[in-house]
Formats: structure tokens, sequence, C-alpha cells
């Protein structure tokens, strides 16, 4: 993904979607999906994207070639398994308060480092239908806790900019730890 953002996802057969990942500037989608012949979810872009394609034959002789590259690779696939595993935690254990906090957090943390972040913000073109199918919220239910958010300073929404005014106080409400991202691997990359 060279630029916007997109989403993994998967969808019930009645129509829900529970997006399963948010796909930033720099992140690899699904660059082993070949192996298995088919995708077990949906890519859907959020905004208008730019990314670069390899093919499988191109792709495979990358790796066979350069076993930096393909080290990467696998750093990248690990630290992608670490996020998804987080996401599931934040699910199935998290308070909503404690979810979007999370989200936001880990959201800042990547973005700042591709160098997207400025000025304690960034650009969030997120809807809240898209948080909420995230975050397995109502759209409802997610739009009360944005409300509860700005309303208590930790967050503040404008013309599609997140901004943060402090960071740790939003880190301390989810207990946010960035270990998870490996920034020590995202270094090797």
């Amino acid at each position: 993904m060279l630029d916007g953002w997109g989403a993994r996802y998967k969808m019930l057969e009645d129509g829900r979607r529970q997006i399963v990942s948010l796909l930033l500037p720099g992140d690899l989608c699904d660059p082993f999906c070949f192996l298995l012949h088919r995708a077990d979810h949906g890519v859907a872009a959020l905004t208008a994207i730019k990314v670069a394609e390899v093919g499988r034959g191109q792709f495979e002789e990358i790796a066979l070639d350069n076993p930096e590259i393909t080290k990467a690779m696998w750093i990248n696939a690990l630290m992608t398994a670490s996020i998804q595993r987080k996401w599931c935690v934040n699910l199935g254990r998290r308070t909503a308060l404690e979810r979007l906090s999370h989200l936001f957090c880990e959201l800042y943390h990547r973005l700042r480092k591709v160098g997207l972040v400025s000025n304690s913000g960034f650009h969030f073109p997120v809807t809240q239908l898209e948080l909420a199918d995230a975050t397995g919220l109502t759209m409802v239910h997610t739009n009360r806790i944005l409300r509860e958010m700005r309303r208590k300073g930790l967050i503040e929404l404008q013309r599609r900019q997140l901004i943060v005014p402090d960071l740790g106080a939003l880190e301390r409400i989810c207990a946010f730890d960035p270990s998870y991202l490996h920034p020590a691997a995202q270094e090797a990359l």
C-alpha cells in the first residue's frame, strides 16, 4: 500500500461486516495469499489508494534471490499476526471506550512510524460505520463513545483529522503497550 487507507474484512451471510484490520501506507496487503489460491476475506479501499502490485512469479523470484527480503516478509507476517491477536483481545475483553482508545493509539504509533503524524494528529478518513465494524460496536454506541472521548479531551476530530492532545492519557485508558507492534523488528525492515 503506497498511499491511502484500506481494510480487510469478513462478511456474514446476512450482510453484516467485520473489519479485521486496517491497511495503512507502507503495509503489505496479503503478500502470501497466492499460496492458498483463494483469499478467505475481502479487501476494500477506504480512500483513494495507490498500490504496487507484484505478480506471483516476480514475488517468488524476489523471495528466492533475496534472503534479506524474504526475512523482511517473515517479520512483516509475524507483526501482522501480532496485531491481529491484539484486535481479538480488544473485541473479546475491552470495553467500548478501551477498544476505540486502543485502536486510536495503534493507528497513532503505526502512522508515526511512517512519518504521517504531525502536531499530535493524523489524517483520519475512517467513518463511524467503519469504526463500528472494526470494533464490534453498533454505530450508535460508537458515536456515543466518540462524544465521550471528545468531552474528556482525549481526542479531537475535525475535518478528517484525529488529534490526540495527550497520547499518554489515551494510552492509560486502554493500558496500551506498543511492544506488540515490535518497533525493534520494524527497524530491521
